[in-house]
């Protein structure tokens, strides 16, 4: 099987670039770079993705919100502007979204716009406890599953585990 990536970096320094990337088996049809940079802040964005799964087109939105409250709800106005843009389609938005609290401002925006949140905790990796890292999927009943992937070279890559949604595409 072949992997398709899509890489995007908004932060170049001398240890390495920063940003957002995606990695799937299926084609990828369109790709668009989001800037979701607040003033003064460090640079954010996000991945916004067309994959052609199976005949079936799917939006996927990947994104690494800003540390401070303030920065993460102009991201996320940002980012339900572009969405409104296309209510009906079928979208999965995922990410480092920094929000600590499990019904703050981001996440109670996002579920107002797509139905609640795929959510389990997965950080910090080494015992979690928080879900920093979320997927919603719209429609919600796409959702067949929801996890945490936990293992050994989980745990030593990221101090985040890595979130797993499956969705089953026939229910659009």
């Amino acid at each position: 099987m072949s992997w398709n990536h899509v890489a995007w970096y908004t932060l170049a320094r001398s240890v390495g670039h920063y940003g957002n990337g995606l990695l799937t088996r299926f084609p990828v049809t369109a790709i668009r770079r989001l800037d979701l940079s607040v003033p003064g802040r460090e640079p954010r964005g996000a991945l916004d993705v067309d994959l052609d799964m199976d005949g079936v087109a799917l939006r996927v939105i990947v994104t690494h919100f800003g540390l401070r409250a303030t920065e993460r709800r102009a991201q996320v106005q940002g980012l339900l502007t572009i969405l409104s843009k296309e209510p009906d389609r079928p979208v999965v938005v995922m990410g480092d979204f920094n929000e600590w609290s499990r019904k703050g401002p981001v996440v109670r925006m996002l579920d107002s716009a797509l139905g609640a949140s795929a959510a389990v905790p997965s950080f910090p990796s080494c015992w979690p406890v928080w879900s920093l890292d979320r997927i919603w999927v719209r429609p919600r009943r796409l959702v067949r599953s929801c996890r945490t992937h936990t293992s050994l070279a989980s745990r030593l890559a990221s101090d985040h585990l890595p979130v797993v949604v499956t969705i089953e595409l026939g229910r659009c």
